[in-house]
């Protein structure tokens, strides 16, 4: 009979004898891995991404005739598998989802592929995104959601952008939603790091590399080769980042853009901290509450202006 100690060393000489054999590029992608467990375990103990000091009261901004203003829509990525099994609740259920997603994570040790890190979206969240565009194809008889709709279907597409963070389920919620868009128009979809979510879970960190496009394989499965700009893609967060930092890093970049609205694909704890960092501290306000709902969509106006005595 096998002792656990035994079983230990048995399954530890398997992985060797695994590694081994495999290629180069599978051993690289084990490496890596390996790199991307250090780095969500040192997020998880140590990040500060949700930890920062309001710096100003919003309130306290004027505006004048040089001030400027940019409109933003914002859109929230549909159901992630990360969140179809740590969202759902915690019965017995729970149990069956998380053990499938660790058998997944495990046969795909040797990809670039993840459930866990960088989560992309589960089956539902695809189906939210194909509601959304549903949404999107008839009129609703309601004249400014019918004007944003139309920003949304490109028939404009010189006064406005396609922006995403860095992470999958956002990317892919921007392609499934705007892809008719992106094929009438062939305008550039922006990877902004900037985006990146609040978060001190594996899920918010990001595969992409410095630089590094996302994956076009489904682009040209489709037909047609998306215009990734991912200049503005620095890679995942570092310790030394929080979200706030980050969305001051955002807006000072909107602001450099021409174009009158920015269209961004991101994450709901990010937009909810983005109302409560730029909303005034008086006001009780929903979006400061509340996240904004799968594949949800909302627009505002930010504008820059000055702070007083400043």
């Amino acid at each position: 009979m096998i002792t656990p100690v035994q079983g230990i060393l048995l399954f530890t000489l398997m992985v060797l004898s695994w590694l081994l054999s495999s290629s180069d590029r599978a051993l690289n992608n084990i490496l890596r891995k390996m790199r991307l467990i250090t780095v969500g375990l040192l997020h998880m103990l140590l990040s500060k991404d949700k930890k920062s000091k309001l710096e100003y009261d919003p309130s306290q901004v004027e505006l004048d005739s040089d001030s400027v203003s940019k409109r933003l829509i914002l859109i929230r990525h549909g159901e992630s598998e990360w969140n179809e099994v740590f969202n759902r609740g915690f019965d017995i259920s729970f149990i069956f989802r998380l053990i499938s997603a660790l058998v997944r994570e495990v046969i795909m040790l040797s990809t670039r592929d993840s459930v866990f890190f960088d989560s992309p979206l589960s089956d539902t969240g695809i189906r939210q995104a194909q509601e959304l565009v549903r949404f999107m194809e008839k009129p609703t008889n309601d004249q400014k959601l019918d004007e944003i709709i139309s920003v949304l279907n490109g028939e404009k597409p010189e006064s406005s952008i396609i922006v995403t963070s860095n992470l999958r389920r956002a990317v892919a919620t921007g392609l499934l939603s705007l892809w008719d868009r992106l094929t009438k128009t062939r305008e550039p979809y922006y990877v902004v790091s900037c985006l990146q979510e609040m978060t001190f879970n594996v899920d918010g960190v990001s595969l992409l590399e410095r630089k590094e496009a996302p994956n076009e394989r489904v682009g040209k499965e489709l037909g047609f080769d998306v215009r990734y700009d991912s200049q503005f893609n620095y890679g995942t967060k570092s310790l030394q980042s929080n979200g706030s930092k980050r969305m001051g890093e955002f807006c000072d970049w909107l602001f450099t853009r021409k174009e009158k609205t920015i269209i961004c694909n991101g994450h709901s704890l990010y937009f909810k901290e983005f109302f409560r960092k730029y909303l005034p501290l008086g006001l009780d306000h929903e979006a400061k509450r509340n996240k904004i709902v799968n594949c949800g969509v909302v627009s505002l106006v930010l504008q820059k202006g000055k702070i007083k005595n400043k």
